[in-house]
């Protein structure tokens, strides 16, 4: 339906329909017109007068910067196609009270904002996500990364492994974790969030929220119950007198008990616990810098895919197996690698790998895909060549299979070395990325990484150009005059500030860049030293009175799988930090 802002509407739809499940991309000025509008937000008179009618016990978080009406940081224009399109906001179906009122506040006043900046009629429409089968956060991620809804208005906790996923704006909401003591079993006490970690405990809370992961690490020893309805579907185990507790926002805990219907005023009590948190909408992290129409697919976008636990349990079992196996083993040596196969850290017998009773994966009917980045060069090639077929001998050897397979090389140009093979695992355009990938916990946040199968060090070849500028270290590069090559999307870009100086070209992978030595172009080039080493040695490179130097420490490099796991088994299936002070509030 479509609505404009004199007539608000709510729409119900699954977060996993075939029409959403497109990837797609905003421009950085899309962006930034969200991020300011925000922050104007937080700062306008109607907003904090429906806030404090809705009556939250927290106050609105203050932006760490002053502005005036006139100065919020809105770039030139919205970058979104408003007069064909239909601005969609969202959040999870049956959030109950306060949320559903604090979430329809949101989503008024951004679209007020937005046509106010920029005098516009925005056409718009809410939509609430069904949650059940992917928990909250997921299906919110699935849908803005989709382009089902451009703006996630739901109050989702601000924490690290999120805030790598996606793109949160300046927080709206402060709130505090708290729990809800129900009246079953009203002789055992519970004073604090710590009685409530004891055998014989029953608590409840919803599944894929950040209350989930909190019950299951703090509390363990109690008995956990996640529904996917949210906290409202968790909410109603203490009505029906399953659970001795529930789990969740502060403020819909006592809402909920202070509404008599429930059953709930009398014998039951809300706490709070632990540092007050933030909360914020947020949109999608695939942002590209230029500014474009709002919305586009890539050329290889395809369909957004979920694994099953079983299917990734098989991988992860293949590479612990693998680390172990003598052809790979002996293929490893002959490629000529200076760095030993790490040990998986933990050791198991030749018949004891943790391979699930089957590999969860339609090989009658379905290629097994397998890639890497385009031009890849030696020694990579050879090596992702081994693991890819060692892979696919080890599955066929355990679960008595003959896979059919393929390995695709993937063009990194557009979009850089991880997001192009991270995009393509999470669409399904391969099952499992073979490329000798760095591990470190920004990309562990946003894929599920094997055991590592290769150890490097980071590197830099010395290029014969200007023999004059004496480079005996990675430090001595960061000066004017020096042009310095790093492959795009790499984990090399990461060394860029440290090298701020020099002249640094990111385009192409690093065969591309190495090719720049050849030809006389730069005077450097960082990478991994097993590469740069296979570059020096080929005659024909004109390389042969290079250096190559290592630095840094050793590196554990591995494949990777889709961080899109399902629980069950089944086919695989199509902020800067913020700083405040607030006082800790309990209530009985």
């Amino acid at each position: 339906m479509v609505v404009n802002i004199l007539c608000f509407s709510n729409v119900v739809l699954s977060a996993q329909t075939t029409k959403q499940d497109t990837i797609v991309y905003v421009s950085q000025e899309y962006t930034d017109a969200i991020d300011a509008a925000f922050i104007e937000m937080s700062n306008d008179d109607d907003f904090i007068d429906g806030y404090r009618d809705i009556g939250l016990i927290f106050p609105i978080p203050e932006h760490i910067y002053s502005y005036s009406n006139n100065d919020y940081p809105y770039p030139a224009k919205f970058d979104f196609s408003y007069k064909e399109k239909v601005f969609t906001l969202c959040w999870q179906i049956n959030p109950g009270s306060p949320r559903l009122e604090t979430h329809e506040l949101v989503a008024k006043t951004l679209v007020r904002l937005l046509n106010t900046r920029y005098k516009i009629n925005i056409k718009y429409q809410t939509k609430e996500l069904d949650t059940i089968k992917l928990g909250f956060f997921n299906t919110l991620l699935n849908a803005v990364n989709s382009g089902e809804c451009q703006v996630v208005v739901a109050t989702a906790i601000i924490d690290s492994t999120r805030s790598a996923q996606v793109h949160f704006q300046w927080p709206f909401e402060s709130s505090s974790y708290g729990f809800l003591r129900s009246n079953l079993d009203p002789e055992i006490i519970v004073n604090n969030v710590q009685d409530l970690n004891k055998s014989g405990i029953v608590i409840g809370t919803s599944g894929g929220s950040f209350y989930e992961s909190f019950l299951l690490k703090q509390v363990s020893a109690a008995k956990a119950i996640t529904v996917n309805t949210g906290t409202q579907g968790a909410l109603q185990l203490i009505k029906e007198k399953k659970v001795h507790a529930v789990l969740g926002d502060i403020n819909d805990l006592l809402t909920w008990s202070r509404n008599k219907t429930n059953g709930c005023t009398t014998g039951c009590f809300v706490k709070g616990f632990g540092d007050p948190v933030l909360m914020a909408s947020f949109t999608t992290k695939n942002i590209l810098p230029t500014s474009s129409s709002t919305y586009f697919l890539p050329t290889n976008s395809t369909i957004v895919k979920y694994v099953s636990s079983d299917f990734v349990k098989a991988i992860d079992a293949a590479f612990i197996e693998m680390s172990d196996d003598d052809q790979f083993i002996d293929g490893y040596r002959d490629i000529g690698l200076i760095f030993p196969i790490p040990e998986c850290v933990n050791y198991f017998g030749v018949a004891e790998y943790p391979y699930p009773d089957k590999f969860d994966f339609n090989h009658k009917e379905k290629v097994f895909t397998m890639c890497y980045q385009e031009n890849a060069g030696s020694p990579r090639q050879e090596v992702h060549e081994l693991v890819a077929k060692t892979l696919v001998r080890l599955l066929n050897t355990r679960y008595k299979i003959n896979l059919k397979y393929s390995i695709k090389q993937l063009d990194t140009g557009k979009l850089g070395y991880f997001e192009t093979i991270k995009n393509a695992v999470d669409s399904g355009e391969c099952q499992v990325c073979v490329a000798t990938t760095i591990i470190e916990s920004e990309r562990a946040s946003q894929v599920h990484f094997q055991c590592p199968y290769e150890s490097s060090s980071y590197g830099f070849l010395r290029s014969t150009l200007d023999p004059h500028i004496v480079v005996n270290n990675v430090k001595d590069l960061n000066r004017t005059g020096v042009i310095v090559g790093i492959s795009g999307g790499s984990f090399y870009e990461s060394f860029i500030p440290q090298i701020s100086s020099a002249t640094i070209l990111t385009s192409g992978g690093t065969q591309d860049l190495l090719q720049l030595v050849s030809q006389g172009k730069v005077h450097a080039v960082l990478g991994d030293i097993n590469d740069l080493i296979a570059f020096k040695r080929k005659p024909t490179n004109n390389c042969t009175k290079c250096n190559v130097r290592g630095f840094g420490t050793t590196v554990e490099m591995a494949s990777f799988t889709t961080k899109n796991i399902i629980a069950s088994s089944a086919s695989p299936l199509s902020f800067g930090a913020l700083f405040m002070v607030l006082p800790l509030l309990w209530l009985l």
